[in-house]
């Protein structure tokens, strides 16, 4: 593209009359590139007020999500932007588990043509520690990378059914006052398609992010504090339901699934009969333990009664769910609950599964049917899991 200056110098030498006082051809073509030259400037500048505008806007629709100060929606929202303003296919947002130390996928943005239909259950299935893979490397040394070439790069690896040939990627960490909060990576097709300016507009929006899932997750800090039992130190059954709620919905609303397992711990009052309330108490307590350990960072743990446990799954469906109640309750026969006195007396779970699609629509039913699959197990003999049976709509 040529300059105003040189383009009026190439209109000048082709046209053919002059006089003293400059013919009129010349004259038009002066002008005519003085005003070309005005016109490219003008579309230069206004490129880059698009892209200022755009960047402005992303991130003040984080923060405007933010100010509800409740981490699901903030993520949802960091990493729609995320996407939008990089342009890219895949996004994803990674929540860093200090006490289990892995990094869980909590946010997905993708485009559906690139990518096979259970790339989604994929992504979310699979924890990193770290070190592994891109999004382990950026927690592990906190630093962010540009991946011009994912295929000729070392970090990355491969999620099932996605190949890395001809990708770029970029991965940033979250970290906050030294804290590792999670890590956001994006990847577009094609090999060095990402700009030096998508690069910049995803670190400002990463900061952006790290600002706001630093001061959601300090404000549910102090909010848990009022939603949970106070001997397990799960949460309450007053939280647990509104989770449900707006778990179940957000499922519904949006096609996707997500499973509530009810817990039951069979022994409790054989505990409390024989070794007294106290040991009751350490029981639950190990349970609670127990289940910290087998679930993921997305999942909801509650007490919701007496002996009974309610966890919620997030983007899995009742398959997932069937696993998650099988290890929960191989992880109690593995590590048994043991008195002060020594003695190990017979206790296990029982368990019932639901799901969205597969069984409700409402959080009403889901807890519904999840509770009868619950009992049915204790019927069969407890220590056990059972998926609740669909019901065909009238």
């Amino acid at each position: 593209m040529l300059s105003g200056d040189k383009l009026i110098g190439v209109l000048s030498v082709q046209s053919p009359r002059k006089n003293a006082f400059g013919s009129d051809d010349e004259r038009l073509l002066s002008a005519f590139a003085k005003l070309s030259a005005l016109a490219i400037a003008q579309v230069r500048a206004d490129a880059r007020m698009r892209d200022y505008v755009a960047e402005i806007q992303a991130v003040s629709e984080v923060a405007r999500v933010a100010t509800k100060l409740q981490l699901a929606p903030t993520i949802e929202a960091a990493v729609a932007a995320f996407q939008r303003i990089t342009t890219s296919d895949s996004t994803a947002l990674y929540l860093w588990d200090e006490s289990r130390q892995r990094l869980q996928a909590s946010a997905l943005v993708y485009e559906p043509r690139f990518y096979p239909e259970n790339y989604r259950q994929n992504v979310f299935g699979r924890e990193l520690v770290l070190g592994e893979g891109m999004v382990g490397w950026a927690a592990l040394h906190r630093e962010p990378a540009l991946i011009d070439d994912v295929a000729k790069d070392p970090r990355p690896t491969q999620v099932a059914g996605v190949s890395l040939e001809s990708k770029a990627a970029i991965v940033i960490p979250l970290v906050a006052d030294d804290r590792l909060l999670g890590v956001i990576r994006a990847v577009k097709m094609g090999a060095g398609t990402y700009t030096p300016d998508h690069y910049r507009l995803a670190k400002t929006l990463a900061d952006q992010a790290v600002l706001t899932i630093a001061a959601t997750r300090a404000f549910e800090r102090a909010e848990k504090l009022a939603l949970t039992d106070e001997l397990t130190g799960l949460y309450n059954t007053r939280h647990f339901h509104a989770r449900l709620d707006e778990e179940t919905s957000r499922a519904v609303r949006h096609a996707r699934s997500v499973v509530l397992l009810l817990l039951d711990a069979d022994g409790l009052k054989l505990v409390n009969d024989q070794f007294g309330h106290l040991e009751g108490d350490r029981l639950l307590r190990h349970l609670a333990t127990l289940l910290r350990r087998q679930a993921r960072t997305s999942d909801v743990i509650a007490r919701v009664g007496g002996d009974e446990f309610g966890i919620i799954q997030p983007e899995t469906g009742v398959a997932g769910g069937l696993i998650a109640g099988d290890r929960i309750g191989s992880a109690l026969r593995d590590e048994p609950f043991t008195t002060v006195g020594g003695e190990k007396p017979p206790t296990c779970v029982s368990i019932g599964v639901s799901g969205v699609p597969e069984h409700a629509r409402t959080s009403a039913d889901l807890y519904r049917l999840a509770d009868a699959a619950l009992y049915e197990s204790k019927r069969a003999g407890k220590d056990r899991t059972t998926v609740a049976t669909p019901v065909t709509p009238a």
